[in-house]
């Protein structure tokens, strides 16, 4: 077993469904030994291969693979889906490099000022909250780990105080750390942040380890997951159990915090932040 493999965290198990030290995947100790062994057995391989000959879809398959050797089409070679993304992404890192060797002073200015981010430097301004106001799509152009620092950003915005993002090697399941007083003192938040695909929900097994990291790691006042896709009908049933120490906030609810920008103010009196009221509507005589 590898030893930067960790089991900070403790929960169900997402395979056996055992409540035991488990790594931030959801994995004990004894399911990924098993997984180890399994793959590296020669025998399982052989196995799984000979299941699938014998399956409809495998016998399919094969069969058209026959087919195409015996005409003069070529069988085309089987990618991944990682592999097609990784030459995705090369060849629109290449056209790139290509536009911007070929480019003008002037056409450089407008490329730099028409991009969302940059990936070597992310300055997270007052022009990329008005762009993402004006189209919430680029939240999913974002890698993770800056979707975690625009959240942190946010959050301050918002009012919390002291945010500062985790570090993400072992971050134990919370991103973000932040503070919010109130007459009686502090309170300590932490957030997971969940950049997903739109399609791509967030299910229960989430929301309990970090429910677990607010109680028992951190021992936090409450927590906040945020994502830019939806919860699971289970994971919302969970929250509510915890209502007052967890908060979910799906991409519809990250629009809404996101249009609020520039109106949150300080609450008179207090340390709490709160949006501006609406103007009120004007009644004609």
């Amino acid at each position: 077993m590898k030893e930067d493999i960790q089991f900070d965290d403790f929960g169900p198990c997402d395979i056996c469904r055992e409540v035991k030290p488990i790594t931030k995947n959801g994995i004990c100790s004894k399911c990924f030994k098993s997984m180890l062994e399994h793959r590296s057995e020669p025998w399982m391989r052989n196995s799984r291969l000979k299941a699938l000959a014998k399956s409809e879809a495998g016998i399919i398959q094969f069969a058209k693979r026959i087919a195409r050797s015996q005409t003069s089409q070529t069988l085309r070679p089987f990618r991944s889906k990682l592999e097609e993304h990784a030459r995705r992404d090369e060849t629109e890192v290449h056209a790139r490099l290509k536009r911007l060797s070929e480019a003008t002073p002037s056409e450089l200015a407008e490329e730099r000022a028409a991009a969302p981010y940059a990936r070597d430097l992310f300055e997270i301004s007052d022009q990329l909250f008005r762009r993402i106001q004006a189209r919430p799509s680029e939240l999913y152009r974002m890698p993770p780990e800056k979707f975690e620092e625009f959240m942190a950003e946010l959050l301050e915005r918002m009012g919390l105080q002291d945010v500062e993002v985790t570090q993400r090697t072992r971050d134990k399941g919370r991103d973000i750390r932040a503070k919010l007083k109130v007459s009686i003192g502090e309170l300590l938040i932490i957030v997971e942040c969940k950049r997903y695909a739109a399609a791509r929900k967030v299910g229960l097994a989430v929301v309990e380890r970090f429910l677990w990291t607010i109680r028992e790691t951190d021992r936090a006042s409450c927590g906040l997951i945020a994502t830019t896709s939806f919860f699971s009908a289970d994971a919302k049933a969970k929250a509510k159990e915890f209502q007052y120490k967890l908060h979910l906030a799906d991409i519809a609810k990250l629009k809404t915090w996101i249009g609020q920008v520039g109106t949150w103010r300080k609450q008179e009196g207090s340390e709490l932040w709160v949006p501006a009221a609406p103007p009120a509507p004007q009644v004609s005589g």
